[in-house]
């Protein structure tokens, strides 16, 4: 038992698994759109560039000889993991880099527009300013760049001809982001609270935030159900395939709901983050 935790938490903070989030939802984003699959230097690009920005953004530290924190389950591992931490941090970076030139010319643009967010979200330019800094407003950013990877990318073919069923699909998939997003702010306020952030939870309280969050799939799954009964909105009137869209949305009201400070940070790196397991898995049900 020890020892497959032990396995689980590695393969949890050496994100690996989050790497494995995203490749859920760019698939979900093809079989929801009709798309063929991606190629495989896209598949790859995409589960190692989201494993070089995390692990680059949670090594900083390390790399900065800032202090590593207590508290932190993160830093914890990192203490006692720095070779793994590295190694699949400089292999995520040069395999990412490699296919980054393999790719298209839309799909570039696309990808320099997320790393030019991600950039400016992490990396100070004016003084003390970053994207991360505007407190209130920085989890829509990370939801856009999460967009931008997993459904903007795939898409990229359809931009010149954004039929309805391609742009519903983008904003379905942001608004199924966005609250997972901000209710990792819970997980964070300690650590935004001595980066001097001011965050929604900081600024609304836990118990607001988690209702802001709510809002939004809640709103989303109320909609949806109204638009199928009155049958607008919804392109193709397919029983199968709208509730397999709206069981994630369902399901992240109820996890979100069960959120609060005393959760783990486990608890978001898998559960959270396991939401778009959960709607590629649906989809492939549902179009399959």
């Amino acid at each position: 038992m020890k020892l497959l935790k032990i396995i689980a938490e590695d393969f949890l903070l050496s994100n690996i698994y989050v790497g494995l989030c995203a490749l859920a939802m760019l698939y979900h984003t093809t079989l929801a759109s009709g798309l063929n699959s991606p190629t495989a230097n896209v598949t790859i690009f995409v589960f190692c560039s989201t494993v070089f920005i995390y692990s680059f953004l949670k090594i900083r530290p390390l790399i900065r000889r800032d202090q590593l924190s207590s508290y932190s389950i993160y830093d914890n591992w990192l203490r006692s993991h720095k070779v793994l931490a590295y190694t699949i941090l400089i292999s995520a970076g040069i395999i990412s880099g490699i296919l980054f030139f393999l790719l298209n010319i839309n799909q570039i643009v696309i990808v320099l527009l997320a790393g030019a967010i991600t950039g400016l979200y992490s990396i100070p330019l004016i003084g003390k300013f970053s994207i991360r800094s505007l407190g209130l407003v920085k989890t829509l950013f990370v939801a856009i760049v999460w967009v931008l990877i997993t459904t903007v990318l795939p898409l990229q073919a359809r931009l010149t001809d954004l039929n309805l069923n391609s742009f519903s699909l983008l904003i379905t998939n942001f608004i199924f982001i966005l609250p997972l997003c901000i209710v990792f702010e819970i997980k964070d306020v300690e650590d935004d609270k001595r980066a001097g952030l001011i965050t929604l939870p900081m600024y609304f309280g836990i118990l607001k935030t988690k209702y802001i969050a709510l809002a939004i799939p809640i709103s989303y799954t109320a909609f949806s159900i109204l638009s199928y009964v009155s049958n607008k909105f919804i392109e193709y009137n397919e029983p199968a395939k709208n509730i397999a869209n709206l069981i994630p949305f369902i399901a992240s009201a109820f996890i979100i709901n069960a959120v609060d400070e005393k959760r783990g940070s486990l608890f978001y790196y898998s559960v959270i983050d396991g939401l778009m397991l959960l709607q590629f898995l649906c989809s492939f049900i549902a179009y399959y």
